[in-house]
């Protein structure tokens, strides 16, 4: 077991890295928040609910669906082709905010003070206030008429950690 540490606003925040298996039931009923990155490293936030887990060729891979109209979409399509998840009751304040709101327009992290830790096994950083974090490198897309104006992207996970915050 590895747990990583970081002190975020007086608070040391530890992760420890888990399978994908290890909480899969929060993954699928909750709320996630999803991050992105352009090529200029400026991060970009949105509130995720269409999420799947699969195997694609013996790796187990995240499938998320973004709406074609979402700036997120195009940071998929030509930013960083990285993403990382984060969920757990202390991201739950942002959720509203960060759907109600473009990034195509302000940097949601300075607008509504979000902090962030660097991921672990991605250049795309996490939430400081998760409770767990997913991490994952885009290895494709695809686009259906039957998906309804959504893109899925499918991300091989590259490390999924558990946080726990000290005081």
């Amino acid at each position: 077991m590895v747990i990583i540490s970081k002190l975020v606003n007086s608070k040391l925040i530890n992760r420890e890295k888990v399978s994908i298996y290890t909480n899969i039931e929060g993954f699928f009923h909750e709320h996630l928040i999803l991050a992105t990155m352009d090529k200029n490293d400026r991060v970009n936030l949105m509130p995720l609910t269409f999420k799947s887990v699969g195997n694609i060729l013996g790796e187990i891979c995240i499938n998320i669906f973004v709406s074609n109209n979402r700036y997120s979409c195009s940071l998929l399509e030509n930013g960083i082709q990285e993403f990382t998840l984060s969920r757990g009751n202390g991201i739950t304040q942002y959720i509203e905010k960060t759907g109600n709101s473009s990034g195509r327009n302000i940097n949601k992290i300075k607008e509504y003070n979000i902090p962030l830790l660097n991921g672990m096994e991605t250049k795309v950083p996490v939430l400081a206030d998760a409770t767990e974090s997913y991490e994952c490198e885009l290895i494709g897309s695809v686009e259906k008429s039957e998906f309804l104006g959504y893109k899925m992207f499918i991300g091989s996970i590259k490390g999924v950690y558990l946080h726990y915050k000290n005081s």
